[in-house]
């Protein structure tokens, strides 16, 4: 084996591991920030103090942050198209301009699934302790794939 794909190799393999790394350390973080969530209270209007118990509203909070990677997307979209028009570059040669024949509709049942599902995690996480919810709840890890 050469000596650049053996140094080609470790480096994949550095990455893979900085990747699952930073992985269990993010959604651990998240799962203990949520847990936070739920332990905290306020007083309400009667002076009573009342805990926050919402998981739905959880729930939407997220899928609002990832909507806000949608409104990047398309602003980093727009910026590109406006500095090649300027350069007087044609935009049909950039794959990430051209336009796309087809309904973005066809990301809303799996987004309402995504949406009822992590809604219920939700749930299960203010019935249960953090350790327990984090060990269950079916990870959908993409560098388990090879």
């Amino acid at each position: 084996m050469s000596v650049i794909l053996q140094i080609q190799l470790e480096v994949i393999l550095i990455i893979r591991l900085q990747l699952s790394l930073s992985i269990v350390f993010n959604r651990s973080f998240f799962c203990l920030f949520l847990r936070w969530a739920d332990t905290m209270t306020s007083e309400s209007t009667d002076g009573k103090r009342r805990g926050f118990d919402h998981p739905f509203l959880q729930a939407c909070g997220m899928f609002l942050g990832e909507t806000m990677c949608m409104a990047a997307f398309f602003l980093v979209r727009w910026k590109r198209r406006r500095n090649l028009a300027s350069a007087g570059s044609d935009t049909s040669d950039d794959p990430f301009l051209r336009p796309r024949n087809f309904s973005p509709l066809v990301f809303l049942p799996p987004a309402l699934c995504d949406m009822t599902a992590t809604s219920i995690q939700y749930i299960g996480l203010t019935l249960t302790y953090a350790s327990s919810f984090q060990m269950l709840r079916g990870e959908k890890d993409e560098s388990k794939i090879k």
